[in-house]
């Protein structure tokens, strides 16, 4: 696994741990370039962040700033030093927690992507969150990485479904505000 593009295009990332699922490159391809030049200044909050990837591809690709939440973070903290990453922020927390302590504390974001692992129960509650809190911008971008099973409302106080990718056995939502 490798980053797409950008300044840090073509480094390797670790993801050798049966507890992460990295969103494949093809994925990160896909969504990066459906919201093109947003990325460009942004700040982006990877929720489920993993080995890191989505929030540096994010740096990589020219966003001002990246925060990656997760409950592990080894092997993000491993890519970020490999890559010697600036800009990147990444915090140890539950998702739902974090996400009130960044609105508590009146973090804002331009793009969202969250990428729980399939199993993970609270995607609803992530979701209807993130509607109604501050944390994303007007005119931000949320995204939902999630299996084929999963079915995600077109419409969430604030959040307007605007388009759905297929990858095969996994999808990625993304709503605009």
């Amino acid at each position: 696994m490798h980053i797409i593009a950008g300044k840090y295009k073509g480094m390797s990332l670790a993801y050798d741990k049966p507890w992460v699922r990295p969103t494949t490159s093809m994925a990160r391809a896909g969504f990066f370039s459906s919201i093109g030049d947003d990325i460009v200044g942004a700040r982006f909050l990877d929720l489920c962040t993993g080995t890191g990837a989505m929030a540096i591809e994010a740096l990589s690709r020219g966003a001002a700033a990246s925060v990656g939440i997760d409950a592990r973070l080894e092997l993000a903290k491993q890519n970020s030093t490999k890559l010697k990453v600036e800009g990147l922020t990444l915090y140890k927390n539950d998702v739902l927690r974090a996400l009130e302590i960044l609105e508590r504390k009146g973090e804002t974001f331009n793009i969202i992507f969250f990428d729980p692992p399939y199993a993970y129960e609270g995607i609803e509650d992530v979701v209807d969150n993130v509607s109604q809190s501050s944390v994303l911008l007007s005119g931000g971008v949320f995204a939902v990485e999630h299996d084929n099973k999963t079915h995600l409302p077109e419409r969430l106080n604030q959040l307007i479904f605007y388009r759905r990718y297929d990858y095969g056995q996994s999808k990625i939502t993304v709503y605009r505000v």
